[in-house]
């Protein structure tokens, strides 16, 4: 055989040797690759769950301070698509993955055995359930490859590391490194510091060290306070104790906040998960929180500015003794430093969050932020379907219509008990209960009283007058007003209570007024739509005049119509000269005029017949 056909053979051999590996290499990779991580030692095993990962064991272990309801936990590193496989102690009937919305499902292989696929750490922080038994859960952890610890960090093999008196104050540009397998005891706080970073996807187990260094009002399991620049990734943060009043990750008037695929455990009554409050700047994305209370608390401690959460799960762990609770919570406290004493929240933006087991999906029932807030949406918000304690809305926090509250893409499944309180205005966009739209106030319960404002549909735009602007009339404390106000003295020429007022569609709309009028003879006042005289609007005497019973007040359908613009309108009732007596005013609602055609004004087509 002469060389070049020696060569032409070699080429082809090698051509054919190269395309084999690439292909490998690419079926490799669509496969996915997987690492465990060693077992964390100074943790108890778990003996009810196996776990393997591309047929290798996952160490499963159970988290600490979750006496009431112990839960398995493991977690490795993975990328491209993985199988998982999970193996119960006995034979089981069905189980469930949560969030269900992730879309995971599980076939069989055995009668004791369940097995699936992740192909996205975003969507691995999952729970598997059981035959519906919350004593039969493991939470289950896929993290992103594992990098490189950065130079200068501070690096925490695999293995038990016990910090004196289990307490440990960060410094500025220090950055802790928890390689897998490391378990750190102790409680983490910093104050006044700046550039602090946790890294790593070991475990944190924080100690109730009877401390309370930062005046962070609790003793907390991390904090950070008053300071800037922070990066928490990877970990995970338990407790070696059950106790209440300490709460998990605490950020508290710090700015520049990075969080990433961190995830808090403990079902401690009154551990709160995640607690933002004072900050400005704080971006949460792949956050997975199992709270014995409020899973997200956003408000407290000062204003509370620029925050976006992306990809959260709050999960409750029902048990005895747990009274209250939210998913979200809205909260605002009587601050006790110059600079702290009044909270309020500025612009916060929350997307596809996954609540499960939620007493309360959105609450807020706490503290003095009252009117402060400035624009704060929620949108693709999910319970957890056949959840028995996922009311809606729970609120006892002044929001008014001229504020900016809004859901947007809300499923839920209300099944016992909950209301919206009748004193609130929130802005519903695509709301669905048990999967039908509500379509407007009434449906499902979705709004108690119907103070909202529904931007698919055409019903329950109410607006207080006491909120709006007043010349001449005060708003008066009145016991059956709604928010136990009322417009009241409206008495002398070209006083007035006007209110702004925001529709989605151009037309005539239908005035609704609840009202007062104990004069002894009816009243009337004239009503301006944007700044133009419209017409003259009627309130009869009331029954009972003015003695502060519910029969004092009435509310008038259809006062009048009057024709709108898109978006923002002014809405004003004035006392004119030519005007009789007073009336005292609650609150307008505006409801969009039905379309009525007569069917035989319209265009008839003779028939023809088909041949």
């Amino acid at each position: 055989m002469t060389w070049a056909k020696n060569r032409f053979y070699w080429m082809f051999f090698l051509s054919f040797l190269v395309a084999f590996t690439v292909g490998y290499v690419r079926h490799a990779e669509a496969a996915g690759t997987s690492t465990v991580y060693p077992f964390p030692a100074s943790l108890a095993s778990n003996s009810d769950f196996q776990v393997w990962v591309e047929n290798t064991s996952s160490p499963v272990w159970t988290a600490p301070g979750m006496a009431a309801t112990p839960k398995a936990v493991t977690s490795f590193a993975f990328t491209g698509t993985v199988t998982v496989k999970v193996q119960y102690k006995s034979n089981f009937t069905s189980a469930n993955i949560m969030p269900s919305q992730y879309g995971i499902t599980y076939t069989k292989p055995a009668a004791n055995q369940l097995q699936f696929t992740l192909n996205d750490y975003k969507k691995s922080k999952i729970i598997i359930q059981i035959d519906n038994d919350p004593n039969k859960e493991l939470f289950l952890f896929g993290d992103p490859p594992v990098a490189t610890p950065p130079a200068g960090a501070t690096v925490y093999q695999a293995g038990a590391h016990y910090p004196a008196n289990n307490e440990l104050t960060m410094q500025d540009n220090q950055t802790i490194f928890l390689m897998p397998g490391a378990v750190l005891h102790a409680r983490i706080d910093t104050a006044n510091n700046s550039n602090l970073k946790i890294l790593g996807p070991g475990i944190v187990v924080a100690y109730d060290t009877g401390v309370n260094p930062n005046e962070s009002e609790f003793e907390n399991n991390m904090v950070f306070y008053k300071s800037n620049n922070v990066e928490l990734r990877d970990f995970i943060l338990v407790r070696n104790f059950n106790d209440n009043l300490i709460h998990q990750l605490v950020v508290r008037n710090t700015d520049n906040v990075s969080i990433d695929n961190v995830k808090v455990i403990s079902d401690a009554r009154c551990s709160d998960g995640l607690s933002l409050g004072g900050n400005n700047g704080v971006d949460v994305k792949n956050f997975f929180s199992v709270s014995g209370d409020n899973n997200l608390v956003i408000g407290w401690w000062g204003k509370t500015d620029n925050v976006t959460i992306d990809n959260y799960i709050a999960y409750f762990p029902e048990h005895a003794g747990i009274a209250q609770t939210s998913a979200i919570f809205a909260q605002g406290i009587e601050g006790t430093k110059p600079g702290e004493d009044t909270s309020s929240i500025g612009t916060v933006r929350i997307s596809n969050f996954y609540a499960i087991k939620q007493t309360n999906v959105l609450g807020s029932i706490w503290g003095k932020i009252q009117d402060n807030i400035d624009n704060f949406t929620i949108e693709n918000l999910y319970t957890e379907p056949g959840s028995t304690r996922d009311n809606l809305l729970y609120f006892d926090l002044n929001v008014s219509s001229n504020k900016n509250f809004n859901l947007k893409n809300v499923y839920f499944d209300k099944t016992t008990g909950g209301y919206l309180s009748d004193k609130y205005y929130v802005r519903f966009d695509n709301v669905y209960y048990k999967g039908n739209l509500v379509a407007n106030t009434s449906a499902a319960n979705v709004t108690g009283s119907g103070k909202v404002q529904v931007l698919n549909g055409t019903s329950g735009k109410h607006y207080e007058f006491e909120n709006g602007q007043l010349n001449g009339p005060i708003a008066a404390n009145k016991n059956y007003a709604s928010f136990g106000k009322a417009v009241a003295v409206m008495n002398s020429v070209g006083s007035f209570a006007e209110v702004t007022i925001d529709v989605p569609v151009a037309g005539d709309y239908i005035l609704d007024i609840a009202y007062a009028n104990g004069s002894g003879a009816d009243a009337a006042q004239s009503v301006y739509v944007n700044g133009i005289y419209k017409f003259q609007a009627s309130f009869p005497k009331t029954n009972a005049g003015w003695d502060q019973s519910a029969s004092s007040w009435k509310k008038v359908s259809g006062v009048g119509t009057v024709n709108l613009q898109a978006g923002t309108n002014k809405i004003k009732i004035q006392k004119d000269s030519n005007d009789l007596y007073t009336a005292d005013l609650d609150y307008l609602e505006v409801t969009l005029k039905p379309i009525h055609v007569e069917m035989e004004t319209g265009t008839v087509e003779p028939l023809v017949e088909a041949r």
